[in-house]
């Protein structure tokens, strides 16, 4: 597996997060029995045990780590359910599954002595040889059991008194620590051994003293010696002043030694054994201050001490901080606190990476995916912000989960990338929407306001806008917006419709790929927006709304996609009329097609602060220009996938009705606002794939052949009628098709492309379902196995004899109404099924509504562009 390239985003940062191999700096051996029952599964996720472990399972770590196991075993997200699947698999490949992506591992084998695999034998699932960590406190208490007299038992089983001669301490104290030294001496020079571990803070807590009398250290070893007795020869040395006295050995040797091998010390969280008052590493300034040629190590995050750890590994060259244990042991929203303060003050090159996976293999599986989940929202973030750059978040990542270990233990190993978790059957939970955001946000830092929209049935451009702060929780905690089920039966001006009710409500869903920044608050094109938008799908829970536009458009794609094996792109020429706010004149006196003319007045500003808002936006704009009404304007934007056209189309008007506002300027898509001239509409230029003749032939006849009812979705008002008229170039009346020519609704731009204008929907169309009917149309084209009509018409079909036009197979017209195009998309029941039977009635109902309103107001010009 080949490394990634250096990042240059934030995508390709959580791709190397992902994917860097892992040196583990602290872990612990795997069980010899997989599903020992004397070990609780459910202790990988808490230090609890005994009774207390019922309670911990009720905690978000819990839950968490339920539902990730659950995802990777593919059972039932429960303890029970878990355990038990474990018990059905290869035991062998599961674990090599769970420490997939590590490379070495550095086992602190001193936990166990019976019951687990040596070190070396954990080789079987890295890249790169194990190392051991040697535990002070066990070697001490090995060496003491090989030197203390054996103790005799009596009849009921308990160690006699009086079979130890107390003269013999002073010289057993010194053959136990010559033993001892000469064991850390052995150690120290063995390459097997990458450093030595403390579990001072369970004894006696890491306020280390560093001086002791002889005589308490002969007191000390007593002490020992009667525990041992009392728990029938098990030596665990617990008296602080030989605990105190080890560790300060240890780093008498290593010092002495100059062979800088770290010493490790347990602070912070642990099991109820540990006083958590003295888990402080701040108790341990005055040794590390004593001992600067020690490297010291403060495992486990120091949790909840993390803040001075990261103090100490920032203000002394020898400390540095594990940020082990808390994964998986705390939420994530504590992980992702910890990782924070790590960041507060403690130097890069001084945070290592464990996972202190200790028995199960599911310990390290956990700790594993959920660094690398944490370390992608939290750099993310800190990229967005500004804090740091995306290739300094890399090296971060890079030092965390390697080369500060490969460093310090001069482990001398070259990252071997090999697959990790998520690419061995399991998808990392990465928050996508909050990588989205981030990487947004930071090309985009000044953006505080983010609308969420969506189209209704009138073509309304509708919205709720969230800020910075509450769209960040929403995306962290997978919440969303809800809106009232009545959304789509409302008129332009909420007037209810008749299937209007006013009880339930829809999730309102980011589609993350239309997120867009919008224009600035002002005219002076320097001035950074503060607004992003995104368009919206309805969602019933998590099920789809059959009544979506775009949602309907989405399954229609999908479906050719599938059935046909055709896909689309379309493109967008937008008319658009700019008059004076104020009045609704003219903005333009002297306006001609393409003059230069035109171009002379206060529009060609406005025109081209919105070519460059739309090309920040990331649309592209292929060309701009006058048109042929007064004041009149004309902006063709690339083309695109379905829904992705569309959405940029939405945010191509919007931009262009805001920046005009900024000009005193009233942008509208009126298909006809003046009587006297040409209209305006909204021409989409589609090509399919593959473009052969045949396909292009029955797709584009299957529209020709719908084109009567499509018109109820593509000249959805009374004035779209207005502006189609024969001999203006508005597409004709007559229901035809013709190469290269604009005298009818269906012209054929490139064959070789399958490049084809609809030249009959104007701006008020709802642009989503006029997509999903032209679409849908085509493909009961395919269906139906039929072929265009007769030859190109080449001239203006109007002023053709009706034998010539019979010739052709152009016998209809268009509707002249929309009350018309309304009763052919009622008996039309084809293309009503093909489209969503849900979503025409509702279509039906609520046109039905409105056009019913329409002609109760007195100027329905003015009305519609106050709107449109």
């Amino acid at each position: 597996m080949a490394p990634p390239n250096t990042p240059t985003t934030i995508s390709e940062l959580q791709d190397l997060i992902n994917s860097h191999p892992i040196i583990d700096n602290h872990a612990h051996n795997l069980l010899r029995d997989a599903v020992s029952s004397s070990s609780p599964l459910e202790s990988i996720v808490t230090e609890a045990s005994g009774l207390a472990l019922n309670d911990a399972a009720r905690t978000l770590a819990h839950a968490r780590a339920v539902t990730q196991l659950s995802g990777l075993l593919g059972c039932a997200p429960t303890w029970e359910a878990i355990k038990d699947k474990r018990r059905t698999i290869d035991y062998e490949a599961w674990a090599r599954k769970c420490l997939s992506g590590t490379q070495c591992l550095l086992i602190d084998d001193g936990l166990d002595a019976e019951g687990v695999h040596p070190y070396d034998w954990h080789d079987r699932y890295t890249s790169s040889p194990s190392k051991r960590l040697v535990r002070v406190e066990t070697l001490a208490e090995q060496a003491l059991r090989k030197f203390a007299p054996d103790f005799k038992e009596g009849e009921n089983g308990n160690p006699l008194e009086g079979d130890f001669d107390y003269g013999a301490e002073a010289e057993l104290f010194n053959r136990w620590a010559e033993r001892f030294a000469g064991l850390i001496n052995a150690a120290v020079q063995d390459p097997a051994v990458a450093g030595f571990k403390s579990i001072i803070c369970y004894r006696s807590g890491l306020d280390i003293a560093s001086e002791t009398t002889g005589g308490l250290l002969l007191d000390a070893l007593k002490k020992a010696l009667r525990g041992a007795r009392r728990d029938g020869g098990r030596y665990k040395i617990r008296d602080k002043i030989l605990g105190d006295f080890l560790v300060c050995e240890v780093a008498r040797i290593i010092t002495k030694s100059g062979s800088w091998k770290p010493l490790q010390f347990h602070t912070g969280l642990g099991d109820n054994d540990l006083s958590i008052r003295k888990a402080n590493p701040a108790y341990l300034q005055d040794f590390i201050k004593e001992n600067p040629h020690v490297p010291i190590v403060l495992l486990h995050s120091s949790y909840p001490f993390t803040r001075e750890a990261g103090y100490l590994a920032s203000v002394y060259k020898n400390v540095y901080l594990d940020i082990g244990e808390v994964f998986p042991m705390i939420s994530k929203s504590g992980q992702k606190s910890v990782l924070k303060q790590c960041l507060e003050c403690t130097p890069g090159n001084k945070l290592l990476w464990s996972t202190d996976g200790h028995w199960f293999p599911e310990g390290f599986a956990l700790a594993n995916m959920q660094i690398r989940e944490v370390l992608g929202e939290v750099l993310s973030k800190c990229v967005a912000k500004g804090q740091l750059t995306v290739p300094q978040a890399a090296d971060f990542v890079k030092d965390l989960l390697f080369e500060n270990s490969n460093r310090l233990y001069k482990l001398g190993l070259v990252p071997i990338f090999t697959p990790t978790i998520n690419s061995v059957g399991h998808s990392l939970p990465v928050n996508r929407e909050m990588q989205m955001l981030s990487e947004f946000l930071h090309r985009n830092p000044h953006v505080k306001y983010f609308r969420l929209q969506w189209v209704d049935y009138t073509n309304t451009l509708r919205l709720r806008l969230v800020t910075l702060a509450h769209m960040d929780k929403m995306v962290s905690e997978g919440t969303v917006l809800t809106v009232t089920r009545a959304v789509l039966s409302l008129l332009q001006d909420d007037a209810p419709t008749d299937d209007f009710t006013p009880t339930g409500r829809y999730n309102l869903v980011p589609d993350w790929s239309s997120l867009r920044i919008c224009p600035g608050d002002s005219d002076d094109p320097e001035d950074a927006s503060k607004h992003a938008s995104m368009m919206c799908y309805f969602r019933d829970n998590k099920e789809e709304v059959d009544t979506c536009p775009r949602t309907i458009l989405s399954r229609a794609v999908q479906r050719a996609r599938e059935e046909h094996k055709v896909g689309f792109l379309i493109g967008w020429e937008t008319e658009v009329v700019f008059l004076n706010k104020f009045d609704l004149g003219t903005a333009d006196k002297a306006h001609a097609w393409s003059t230069a003319r035109s171009l002379q007045n206060r529009c060609l500003k406005a025109l081209e602060q919105i070519v460059d808002a739309l090309e920040a936006s990331g649309i592209e704009v292929l060309l701009f220009h006058p048109e042929s009404a007064p004041s009149q304007y004309e902006i063709v934007t690339g083309p695109l996938p379905p829904l992705e056209s569309i959405d940029a189309l939405y945010h191509t008007r919007e931009t262009i009705a805001r920046i005009c506002s900024h000009h005193n300027l009233r942008a509208t898509l009126h298909p006809k606002p003046f009587k006297d001239a040409a209209g305006t509409a909204a021409h989409m230029h589609m090509s399919i794939t593959p473009p052969s003749e045949p396909l292009q032939s029955a797709f584009f006849a299957g529209v020709l052949s719908h084109l009567g009812p499509l018109a109820a979705l593509t000249l959805p008002q009374p004035a779209s009628y207005e502006r189609l008229r024969d001999s203006c170039w508005s597409g004709g009346t007559w229901i035809a098709w013709g190469e290269e020519n604009r005298e009818v609704p269906l012209r054929r731009v490139n064959i070789e492309e399958a490049h084809w204008e609809i030249r009959c929907i104007d701006g008020l169309a709802n642009a989503y379902l006029a997509a999903a009917g032209v679409i849908s149309a085509g493909c009961l084209g395919i269906l139906d196995g039929i072929r265009l009509p007769g030859e190109s018409c080449n001239s203006d079909p109007s002023k053709m004899e009706s034998w010539e036009r019979n010739g052709l197979g152009i016998t209809e017209q268009l509707p002249d109404g929309i009350g018309k195009a309304m009763d052919l998309l009622r008996v039309d029941k084809k293309l009503k099924a093909r489209i969503g039977e849900a979503c025409m009635a509702k279509y039906i109902i609520l046109k039905k509504n409105e056009i019913a309103a329409l002609e109760a107001k007195s100027s329905v010009r003015e009305w519609i562009i106050d709107r449109y």
